[in-house]
């Protein structure tokens, strides 16, 4: 029988090992999603040795995109706006999983033999058998893939000798010309050069290569596929990806083991109007906190019944993220410096740490449940050893046991709306303040914290200005300077863009607990269309997922309750330490 612990626990190691989470699903599915999440299908005690050698040969697939020698694949997609449904893509895919597979044996070398029996049995099982039936070997663009998936396992058996076999068989099953494509790889040393590709870049110019040189394709039509970034999207709309930088999945038609049963993969992109996937990984602007987690990390939305082109989000190139002083070079105006002095001093958030201190003591502490059975003998009990009824089954209730205590293993990120509607003075400068209340709160308890300013000064120029960076400790001085140069950019408001940034940004914290907190006064708006709609998506989905946990603010505005479950409203300076307080209880602390 199949031991599941110990399978499972095996994949759960390796996928950490790689800045992923697995999550067991009952489908036949394997793929990976944003957030670095890996979907994989549970495994059966019922399975034979040969159903859980594919399995496990499909896992450690997966991870091995993840791994740090071949992960500069992801940024060449995003960088060409490669559509992985075409045959460029199909193609490049099919080239990329051979550098995958040689990798992952390297790092594992246990995992070679499960590669090597998974690509024999799938060719054998699946691949011929479509290719004799011929249905998946008519059109052009198919016949180029086949023949590619073929050579690949001629590539394979460069360092796996019992695959000269499985490629000798699998090469008789093709048509002339296809046979004639893959003497010509092997006359003209493509194999070879395809064996030595060790980056993305060189796997994409070979790409281009053999299918201008070997297949005979229009020097265009390549060139186009190859590279479509500033061409016009098919579809017009949403099929695009919203941040101009677009991860999702797609059938794995050309995977050189075979991997048929995979339904996606993480680097791949839907051709559907009704879900875009928006992708900041051009746009993150900071370095990953956990080098052995750095994640590519993304949210999908789901469009299901909203009109379409009624938004459009805005992409790295309408998005500017960067420290206040770069962004803003100029000083803010003497009066909006003054309004935010004045609401910290009101607030008395300086106080603040002194109460969160103490919340700590107190939640922190431990904490022992008595009158237990077993555990630590409590001294205090033991008159009971005499007392107790010598008839009873039960053991005396002379024990205690340590109680669940709350830990810190937090990050929060702060986001203030600096849009035109707030510039009041009992507005901006009260956000800016409960956000100078946060960072006292969280650097008395030793939690990350980033606070940023966001507001879209005009439809092309998105701007996330960061007041405090995570890993720096700021000054009060400091961060009233910043947020006075934050109000010079005062305009519109695109929330969901800008939570979409810090989304990605806390998702490549390592503590298990994010919190992103959106401080505003009113609906969302942008002149990119219909923001408020967009929003309510954006946090749905983020709610939906569980990875961060976010909440609105309301500034002298009660709007977020219509757009965030979790939301609070402060209507006054005074209110912010109370309401700073209430928040950490209810949002930080993690049960252990």
């Amino acid at each position: 029988m199949i031991d599941l612990v110990a399978v499972q626990r095996a994949c759960n190691m390796l996928a950490k090992r790689a800045g992923l989470r697995v999550e067991y699903v009952t489908e036949q599915m394997f793929c990976t999603e944003p957030g670095g999440r890996l979907i994989v299908q549970r495994p059966s005690v019922s399975w034979n040795e040969s159903q859980l050698r594919i399995w496990r040969n499909a896992v450690c697939h997966e991870i091995g995109h993840w791994l740090p020698e071949v992960r500069d694949i992801f940024p060449l997609l995003v960088k060409k706006k490669i559509n992985t449904s075409d045959v460029f893509g199909a193609c490049l895919n099919v080239v990329d999983d051979i550098r995958n597979d040689r990798n992952r044996c390297n790092v594992y070398p246990g995992t070679r033999q499960d590669k090597v029996f998974t690509t024999e049995y799938l060719m054998s099982a699946n691949w011929i058998p479509m290719i004799v039936k011929g249905d998946g070997n008519r059109e052009f663009p198919n016949r180029i893939i086949n023949t590619m998936v073929c050579a690949s396992v001629g590539v394979l058996a460069y360092d796996d000798a019992p695959l000269h076999k499985t490629f000798s068989s699998v090469r008789t099953v093709l048509d002339d010309e296809q046979k004639a494509w893959i003497d010509t790889m092997l006359k003209a040393g493509w194999f070879d050069r395809w064996y030595a590709l060790d980056t993305a870049e060189k796997e994409w110019q070979f790409c281009k290569d053999i299918l201008k040189e070997v297949f005979k394709m229009p020097d265009s039509e390549v060139d186009q596929m190859a590279d479509q970034k500033g061409q016009p999207d098919d579809g017009g709309g949403d099929e695009s990806d919203g941040g101009g930088e677009a991860e999702a999945d797609d059938d794995d038609t050309g995977d050189s083991d075979g991997d048929g049963e995979k339904e996606s993969k993480s680097k791949k992109k839907v051709i559907n109007k009704n879900i875009v996937t928006v992708k900041y990984e051009e746009m993150l602007g900071q370095k990953s906190h956990d080098k052995k987690r750095k994640v590519i990390a993304g949210i999908h939305i789901d469009y299901n019944g909203y009109a379409e082109g009624r938004y459009d989000p805005h992409t790295p190139d309408s998005t500017k993220i960067g420290m206040a002083e770069e962004l803003s070079p100029h000083p803010g105006q003497d009066y909006q410096v003054r309004w935010i002095e004045n609401s910290i001093e009101q607030s008395n958030v300086d106080t603040i740490a002194n109460k969160a201190r103490r919340f700590l003591q107190t939640e922190t502490r431990k904490h022992y449940n008595c009158n237990q059975r077993e555990g630590k003998l409590d001294t205090r009990k033991l008159t009971r050893i005499v007392t107790h009824d010598k008839n009873s089954s039960l053991a005396p209730a002379i024990f205690k046991q340590t109680a669940q205590k709350a830990a810190l293993d937090t990050c929060v990120s702060v986001l203030v709306d600096c849009s035109g509607s707030m510039e009041h003075e009992q507005k901006y400068p009260l956000a800016v303040a409960a956000a100078w209340g946060m960072v006292e709160i969280c650097e008395t308890l030793r939690i990350p914290i980033e606070v940023a300013a966001f507001s879209e000064y005009g439809p092309s120029n998105n701007y996330h200005i960061i007041l405090k960076e995570f890993a720096r400790k700021v000054t009060k001085e400091t961060m009233i300077d910043r947020g006075g140069r934050a109000a010079n950019l005062m305009h519109s408001n695109a929330d969901a863009d800008n939570i979409l940034i810090a989304y990605n940004r806390i998702l490549q914290r390592r503590e298990p607990k994010k919190l992103i907190m959106v401080m505003s006064d009113g609906s969302p708006a942008s002149r990119r269309g219909d923001c408020m709609t967009f929003t309510k998506q954006v946090v749905k989905n983020i709610e939906k997922d569980h990875y961060v946990d976010i909440m609105g603010v309301g500034i002298l505005d009660s709007n977020v309750r219509l757009i965030y479950s979790n939301n609070r409203v402060i209507d006054t300076a005074e209110q912010i330490p109370e309401s700073l307080i209430e928040i950490l209880k209810a949002n930080v602390m993690v049960k252990k």
